[in-house]
């Protein structure tokens, strides 16, 4: 009865003991009657189904932890919010951008914003954000809805400061601009310099003949930097 599975209860319950045995068979003789071998054999499976239960939840919890290990590590931001926008969690990377001063603020809200669309919508939302105090700087802000079934369970929003990477981006988009420009006004004159050449050795085949080439190149490379320059140019507007 209740008191029979009340003992055996209380008997699997110390399963990691050194009296393990013990207790069990201590137990089937206090239960007495029939049916002692079927009892044990009960007992038995149900220590065998809970150290199962107990190592699968062991291995659980170390994969749950290795994971939130990695995303506390990662240089990117992480935030996990609930249905309603509320932040349940987020890791190191991702506190900076939900302090109270001026900048911190303005990327909060951006984010937040970010996070509801994406719940209401049930699509991804990438969204840059723009900080100019007390520095300048950039954030790519991506949030993605969780569903559960048909059931919206919240969002996580993957915040990255490319501030340095735009920095580096444009650097090199205004020294090829710079460099183009500065290339143009030389190749002109030497293919103008190459024409004038062509002229005061008219008499001349051979010398004409390398003047002509002489210009054709410098025209050539004229042409290239216009395409290099148009290419940088195309870049700023991307």
């Amino acid at each position: 009865g209740i008191a029979s599975v009340a003992v055996l209860a209380a008997v699997v319950l110390g399963v990691r003991t050194r009296s393990h045995t013990r207790a069990i068979d201590g137990a089937i003789n206090r239960i007495g009657g029939a049916g002692a071998s079927r009892r044990r054999h009960r007992a038995v499976l149900l220590s065998s189904a809970l150290d199962r239960l107990e190592r699968s939840t062991a291995r659980a919890q170390r994969e749950r932890s290795r994971l939130a290990g990695a995303v506390q590590a990662a240089p990117l931001g992480v935030l996990l919010t609930d249905d309603n926008g509320v932040v349940i969690t987020s890791n190191a990377a991702a506190e900076r951008f939900l302090g109270t001063r001026l900048g911190e603020a303005v990327a909060q809200v951006r984010i937040r914003d970010s996070i509801e669309q994406a719940v209401l919508s049930r699509n991804a939302v990438s969204v840059e954000v723009e900080l100019y105090t007390p520095v300048r700087s950039v954030l790519e802000v991506s949030a993605v809805p969780l569903d559960f079934g048909v059931e919206s369970v919240g969002a996580v929003a993957f915040v990255e400061d490319v501030t340095e990477g735009r920095r580096v981006t444009a650097m090199r988009r205004d020294f090829i601009a710079n460099v183009s420009h500065e290339l143009k006004t030389p190749l002109a004159a030497l293919a103008a310099l190459a024409e004038a050449l062509a002229g005061s050795v008219a008499g001349d085949p051979a010398a004409v003949g390398l003047a002509e080439r002489l210009r054709h190149e410098a025209e050539r490379l004229a042409k290239l930097v216009g395409d290099i320059l148009d290419l940088s140019q195309a870049e700023a507007l991307t």
